[in-house]
């Protein structure tokens, strides 16, 4: 079976450019725009792994990880913080990610990223 990749990501262009590479992958690919709908889609969807950006609409991606983690049904899911801001990572929010990455960052860096955590969900 398939992995399951959440990508919540506001700006199209680079939602779509996550889609197409995982994709090659033979992941299943859901996406968000937003975070309030990230959320949900967490919730009722359980992925393996979510790509997170940080700068979102309605909710930031900070407060969509936090709450994340604070879930039962999603405190697991490993997720990835893709941001431009540099001060990010130190925060205490972001150390609850699995791996925050500055931008830019390139497409085959987040693949082997995601291949990692997803592999060693698998052997955990």
């Amino acid at each position: 079976m398939a992995h399951k990749i959440l990508v919540i990501e506001d700006f199209e262009l680079l939602r779509k450019m996550y889609c197409d590479m995982l994709g090659r992958f033979d992941y299943n690919i859901i996406t968000a725009e937003t975070g309030p709908d990230g959320l949900e889609l967490a919730q009722t969807q359980q992925p393996n792994l979510i790509l997170l950006d940080i700068d979102l609409p309605y909710m930031s991606g900070l407060e969509v990880l936090y709450r994340l983690r604070q879930s039962p049904e999603t405190r697991d899911i490993r997720v990835i913080v893709i941001t431009g801001n540099h001060n990010i990572e130190h925060s205490e929010v972001a150390k609850q990610a699995d791996l925050v990455l500055q931008k830019p960052v390139s497409p085959s860096d987040i693949v082997d990223f995601v291949e990692r955590l997803l592999l060693h969900s698998a052997t955990a």
